[in-house]
């Protein structure tokens, strides 16, 4: 009998919902910088619910999207000070629970096949996973193409330490990339990861696919996510290149 892993809900939207006057595109990190205080207690109160593994607050955080809000330089503190509001969150729930390290799209969610390199979004992810090298898992999300989610696993692979890959189905059951279900499970799988999910999209749309899903790869998962639109989060996102070069991780 193989356990089950309960993550957490919507942190995001979570934090979106309990967060008052945040205009930046770049919401989830704005919120941590102005109001950290909400940011923990969302942490908390998902642990409290039975959470067991929890990502860090940095879904927003690539350094593609930091590039473009003129923050890249930031990079390091906002992923140190995702890991301490989160710890301040499982120390004041005495809970024993995993760290989830965040590997979201890089230059913004809900998009087709980037038009980058296989080995330019593995550097980047690569940066990443160096910046959340102390997580205990690593959570690739809200995946939408399959060079971007292998680019992903390459480098979350490169940490030594478990990792899933979830992706984002559309209304047709495919990714938005057009490729199929089992044509992403077969292309992430000689990566070996620990999981393959489903997120971010209707419930309906996980429950209808799950029975593939589970014939496809041994451990598998869904955590939806019921937008009415994702129209205003799409439209964040330009062809603006990253290179790692000037980054620092000191």
């Amino acid at each position: 009998m193989r356990s089950v892993v309960l993550l957490d809900g919507g942190l995001g939207q979570e934090i979106y919902r309990r967060a008052a006057n945040v205009s930046s595109p770049l919401w989830s990190v704005a919120v941590m910088q102005e109001q950290p205080g909400v940011v923990t207690a969302v942490h908390a109160d998902f642990i409290r619910a039975g959470a067991k593994t929890l990502p860090l607050n940095t879904y927003a955080a690539t350094p593609s999207r930091l590039l473009r809000h003129g923050q890249l330089e930031q990079l390091a503190a906002i992923h140190q000070n995702a890991f301490e509001l989160l710890g301040q969150a499982v120390k004041a729930t005495g809970a024993c629970v995993d760290i989830a390290g965040c590997l979201p799209p890089l230059a913004g969610s809900y998009q087709g096949q980037p038009a980058r390199s296989f080995e330019d979004l593995r550097d980047e992810y690569s940066v990443l996973v160096k910046q959340q090298a102390a997580a205990d898992v690593l959570l690739i999300e809200t995946m939408t193409n399959t060079l971007e989610a292998c680019a992903a696993c390459a480098a979350a692979s490169e940490l030594g330490k478990p990792y899933g890959v979830a992706f984002r189905l559309e209304a047709d059951g495919k990714l938005m990339s057009g490729e199929t279900l089992a044509e992403a499970v077969a292309a992430v799988s000689p990566y070996s990861p620990a999981a393959v999910m489903l997120n971010c999209c209707d419930p309906e749309l996980i429950s209808a696919a799950m029975p593939e899903l589970v014939r496809l790869h041994p451990c598998v998962g869904g955590y939806a996510n019921a937008f009415k639109s994702v129209d205003a989060l799409a439209d964040d996102y330009e062809f603006i290149r990253f290179s790692p070069q000037p980054v620092s991780n000191s």
